[in-house]
């Protein structure tokens, strides 16, 4: 079966009643934790809508901040196919693997007296492995929109957005480059805890996290929601059909 994605031939605000923006905070290794989520969430459009299912097919724009953009960049690069060339079930595999050489544990000292004036890691291998994954492709070329906030290296001016804090990080996994395997696997189950965890929100008075009434857990909720993404990207499609529709 053929899937599309939104992006395709839909323009958003013409054939769909919302705009569906998915928005991935930063955080170097913690990244781990946003990748668990969205492994969840795009294993159950897959029940709904099919195996070939990508989270990017229901989505008009992906934005991603830091590591979070690395995210995006995953969700949305095109296969050979123009399809995903990463479906979200493997990111957390991608991050337990190469964190470790993204965020070395040790260097030298011409490298601590470098961190001081500048970025704390050179960021060779990274730079080195996207270029081996993603070859030519353009940001252009994305299965949907993408926005990537960064910062001018050269003035070192960065752009900081945060919009989620997990007060159960603590120690080592709330460092954002700490990548011991110990700690990698613990993002892992941090995030697995997170989706049996109530919806919350924060009390705007106190700035406290506080669960919402009758909203159940973070997991019954982006099952809720997967089912709206569904029912929307479907509703788009028959009404784009009806507009090609000569009768």
């Amino acid at each position: 079966m053929e899937t599309h994605t939104l992006s395709d031939e839909i323009n958003p605000s013409t054939y769909a009643e919302r705009i569906t923006v998915l928005s991935i905070d930063g955080g170097g290794i913690r990244g781990i934790i946003p990748g668990t989520i969205s492994s969840f969430l795009e294993s159950k459009l897959q029940e709904l809508d099919g195996e070939h299912a990508r989270i990017a097919d229901y989505f008009d724009v992906i934005a991603g901040t830091s590591t979070g953009g690395l995210i995006a960049a995953m969700l949305t690069a095109p296969d050979d196919k123009k399809r995903p060339l990463y479906m979200a079930k493997d990111i957390v595999p991608f991050y337990l693997k190469h964190c470790p050489k993204i965020f070395p544990l040790s260097y030298g000292p011409i490298m601590k007296m470098n961190a001081l004036r500048g970025p704390k890691y050179d960021g060779k291998y990274f730079r080195k492995l996207v270029r081996k994954i993603l070859g030519a492709r353009r940001l252009k070329e994305t299965v949907t929109r993408v926005v990537i906030p960064t910062f001018d290296i050269q003035l070192l001016q960065p752009a900081v957005f945060s919009t989620f804090e997990d007060d159960t990080l603590s120690g080592d996994t709330s460092s954002t480059d700490k990548a011991t395997q110990k700690n990698l696997e613990e993002l892992v189950k941090i995030g697995e805890r997170l989706l049996k965890e109530p919806v919350s929100r924060v009390n705007l008075d106190t700035g406290i996290f506080e669960a919402v009434e009758n909203e159940g857990t973070n997991e019954e909720a982006l099952v809720r929601f997967a089912k709206l993404l569904s029912e929307e990207r479907n509703l788009c499609w028959q009404r784009l059909q009806r507009s090609q529709d000569p009768n």
